[in-house]
């Protein structure tokens, strides 16, 4: 359905064109939606309005003005029209316009209102947002951003995990934001361990409270890592192992610390305070390189978890992590499965196959805790291919497939598919 935005009408009547079949199915009061702001409207039929067209003030709502140069879907239900989608990505910052657009690489068929901000761009008072929407310009040319205040949306593609979001805002787009809620290295240990054949998959964790936790799972395991539970990129990561003398600490920059036994208890006692858990060690390496994978998933218009791509991580030498920026390398999974363990193309395929449908059970156990649609688990292939899940990203590093050379289309999927599950969250997919 197309809109014919009226100039000087008054904001409390929609026009529909009479003599067709809205006349007898559509109430004479209505209640029209954009994004999460919603008006009472009257209906008024007009015989100049072509078919299949509705027609609007743009100054419908009080706080802002409708951009009026996109082009909308209009959704009839009953006695509700909703107007959009409207969909809005939370920054924890503004980034380039650059990367922005590779979001909406496939706008044309997404349409209605895309708009970036952050936390502080939010006005409680007037339900609005100051943001920048996307604006492809004629013909899908000469794209821009614009500034603009505008109207909560009616689904949000969450970027940060800040914990001061207005009420106000998740309250009137509840049950249509993603990724919903955080959670840390701890809090996913206690959800993913409570299905045991999720338990199969996950390196033994404990929370560090005393010198005594990291002895007895040392024993155990051998190595184990401490990791932060609130941290990031491997931020004040250790491996450690036991000697007769003392324990052995190797820090992300690879700078190796032996600490004697009567002084470790001192030491162990700064981590605690600092909140760290204890997790077995299951490290990969070739060629004195630590090799995980970083397997993406992501929810579709269809609202169903699909792979949108596995990539290999190769660390730089002798470091504890892969973090594939410092002295690093990344290839395809497929790739790098065939290289670490000399394996054929079927059995690269079989491994990869094993650890979408590991993932996708991942998926839906968080499914249980809050709404997610777009995560990058970090999964090692140990030496005898058992596949382990170390961690999920909340807000894993979008652009990672594109510093393999050849791998735009991956990049390209990995961009555009949470906005079109955006859009289906907002109720413009068939079937939604």
């Amino acid at each position: 359905m197309k809109i014919k935005w009226l100039k000087g009408k008054k904001t409390g009547t929609i026009l529909l064109p009479s003599g067709t079949l809205f006349d007898r199915s559509v109430p004479k009061k209505v209640t029209l939606y954009f994004g999460a702001l919603r008006k009472e409207m009257r209906i008024q039929w007009d015989r100049k309005l072509p078919a299949n067209t509705i027609g609007l003030s743009p100054g419908l709502f009080s706080t802002f003005q409708i951009p009026t140069g996109l082009p909308y879907e209009v959704v009839i239900k009953g006695t509700e029209i909703n107007i959009g989608p409207v969909i809005a990505i939370m920054l924890p910052k503004m980034i380039s316009p650059k990367w922005l657009s590779y979001h909406l690489r496939y706008y044309s068929r997404i349409k209605g209102l895309i708009y970036v901000f952050t936390v502080k761009d939010i006005d409680t008072k007037t339900h609005t947002i100051r943001g920048y929407y996307y604006d492809p310009g004629p013909r899908n040319r000469h794209a821009r951003w614009t500034i603009k205040r505008l109207p909560y949306p009616s689904a949000i593609y969450r970027r940060v995990f800040c914990r001061d979001i207005p009420q106000d805002l998740l309250k009137r787009v509840s049950g249509k934001v993603f990724n919903s809620r955080t959670f840390n290295k701890w809090e996913l240990w206690e959800w993913l361990s409570q299905d045991p054949s999720l338990r199969e998959h996950l390196p033994y964790t404990a929370k560090l409270t005393k010198i005594k936790d990291l002895d007895i799972i040392l024993d155990t395991f051998g190595s184990v890592y401490l990791k932060r539970i609130e941290s990031q990129q491997a931020t004040g990561m250790f491996m450690v192992w036991k000697s007769e003398q003392g324990y052995h600490f190797v820090d992300r920059d690879r700078n190796e610390t032996f600490i004697s036994t009567p002084e470790a208890f001192e030491f162990i006692e700064n981590l605690r305070c600092q909140d760290y858990i204890i997790q077995q060690a299951v490290p990969m390496r070739s060629e004195g390189r630590l090799v995980d994978f970083r397997v993406i998933m992501q929810k579709d218009r269809s609202q169903q978890w699909t792979c949108s791509g596995i990539l290999a991580r190769f660390g730089a030498k002798d470091s504890i992590s892969t973090n594939f920026r410092e002295a690093g390398q990344l290839k395809l999974g497929k790739a790098a499965l065939e290289q670490v363990f000399q394996l054929t193309e079927q059995e690269a395929v079989d491994i990869e196959q094993k650890m979408k449908e590991i993932c996708l059970q991942a998926c839906s156990k968080i499914d249980q805790f809050g709404l997610f649609g777009d995560v990058g688990f970090d999964v090692v292939v140990d030496p005898n291919r058992k596949i382990w899940i170390l961690e999920i990203n909340k807000c894993h590093y979008l652009q990672m497939p594109i510093y393999v050379p050849g791998n735009y289309p991956m990049f390209r999927q990995v961009m555009t598919k949470p906005i079109e599950f955006a859009k289906s969250l907002a109720g413009f997919y068939k079937g939604a």
